[in-house]
């Protein structure tokens, strides 16, 4: 296997094209009622989606992207030692 090949998926994974199926569903419930609601549109995406997990197109995975050490951890990663858990922790109350 070549280098570079262990940085792509062979076609979309399985939860990429999970969330990408519930496109629709997600613009109706964001947008309402409009031309992507409509059955040729949502049948036009889900075929789209399909041929996109079942292709041998590569798809990037996402954590194979470089990250810049000084942009530090990512918002999801948590710090201990941030503000807003010492605030709570201590009992402080916030000011809104």
């Amino acid at each position: 296997m070549p280098a570079y090949e262990r940085k792509y998926f062979v076609g979309m994974p399985a939860p990429a094209g999970a969330i990408g199926a519930i496109g629709p569903l997600a613009a109706k419930m964001q947008f309402g009622d409009g031309w992507w609601t409509s059955e040729p549109a949502v049948v036009i995406w889900m075929i789209g989606v399909s041929l996109l997990v079942v292709s041998t197109l590569p798809m990037r995975k996402i954590h194979t992207f470089a990250r810049i050490p000084q942009h530090g951890r990512p918002a999801a990663g948590g710090d201990s030692r941030s503000s807003w858990l010492r605030r709570f922790s201590t009992g402080t109350s916030p000011s809104w």
